[in-house]
């Protein structure tokens, strides 16, 4: 298999492509932002981390966005879940071996967003307008998927809570 590497440079490209994609932008405004850096939606596919050889799932957190910001109004504006919520929700100890990025998405879905308030959600009036080492792209996409800020319990508690568990792993 052929490894598409990502070079200081295109990695500063592709995470202002990524970062500045607006949030009613659909899969197809994504791959021409991507074709535009001279990315083929194969090669974004088979990105690959050099050291471990593990996929990285760019493609699947970009693709995520675009279906999540055409759903953000079915969602509530902010949470409906208590501090400290994830306690029941998410194990004591960090997991040994890694998981299927399936299953990742579907503890995102059940456990995060409960806790998120949707900063780019149509009813949300509050605030200030949302802004924004590789590893933390796929972080930051995903973070940015979802639509919010952390920087307290009340704007995203799902952030705090998770930060929490983090800590004592």
């Amino acid at each position: 298999m052929e490894y598409y590497v990502i070079t200081p440079k295109n990695q500063r490209q592709l995470k202002a492509m990524l970062k500045g994609l607006h949030v009613s932008y659909s899969a197809d405004e994504i791959a021409t932002g991507l074709a535009d850096l001279g990315l083929k939606i194969d090669q974004v596919r088979q990105l690959t981390n050099l050291k471990t050889k593990a996929p990285i799932p760019v493609w699947q957190i970009v693709y995520r966005k675009a279906p999540e910001n055409t759903k953000i109004s079915e969602r509530r504006v902010t949470p409906s879940v208590e501090p400290g919520y994830l306690r029941n929700l998410i194990p004591d100890a960090a997991p040994q071996k890694g998981e299927d990025w399936e299953d990742i998405m579907r503890d995102v879905e059940r456990c995060i967003m409960p806790g998120v308030t949707h900063w780019q959600h149509p009813r949300f009036h509050a605030y200030f307008p949302t802004g924004n080492a590789y590893p933390s792209i796929l972080a930051d996409m995903l973070s940015e998927a979802i639509g919010c800020v952390g920087f307290s319990w009340l704007s995203v508690l799902a952030l705090q809570s998770l930060a929490d568990f983090a800590l004592r792993f």
